[in-house]
């Protein structure tokens, strides 16, 4: 299967960002909170907040690529220790491929889930094959496309 390429144009992403905004927006309650993984959650983790006035954003340091070459994963940078106040998560990532990433930092998020709070995972795009795991998300993508977002360029 030979892989295609889409790239995708700032006002195009930004757009997304938005309306993955307003699908967001009547989940907030309480205590509300975004985790985001670097480099590629970076981006629309920001301009969701801004969108939803959500202030805390966590940082979950996880790699599970090397150029466009996927490898085992490893988190590098874990979550602050106490998030048990939170009521609402929102876990936002720019794309879902083959769920590695999000699944291991949902796991890492889970852990901490004491007090039971809600936890939501976002993404701009989503692979075909991976699109259950999220439960919101605005583009589809087959799975023999790469996606070229414009910070990659």
């Amino acid at each position: 299967m030979s892989v295609q390429i889409h790239n995708v144009e700032w006002n195009k992403y930004i757009r997304y960002c938005y309306k993955l905004a307003l699908c967001l927006k009547k989940h907030i309650g309480g205590k509300t909170a975004i985790v985001t993984m670097p480099r590629g959650g970076y981006i629309p983790s920001s301009i969701i907040a801004y969108q939803l006035n959500i202030s805390r954003i966590f940082s979950c340091g996880y790699q599970s690529y090397v150029g466009k070459e996927k490898g085992l994963g490893e988190t590098y940078q874990g979550l602050p220790r106490d998030i048990s106040d939170l009521e609402t998560i929102f876990l936002i990532d720019d794309i879902i491929d083959t769920n590695k990433t999000v699944s291991d930092v949902k796991y890492l998020i889970d852990s901490k889930n004491i007090n039971g709070f809600n936890l939501y995972v976002a993404s701009v795009f989503v692979k075909s094959k991976s699109k259950e795991y999220a439960d919101f998300y605005i583009e589809e993508i087959p799975d023999n496309v790469w996606v070229k977002f414009p910070y990659d360029r």
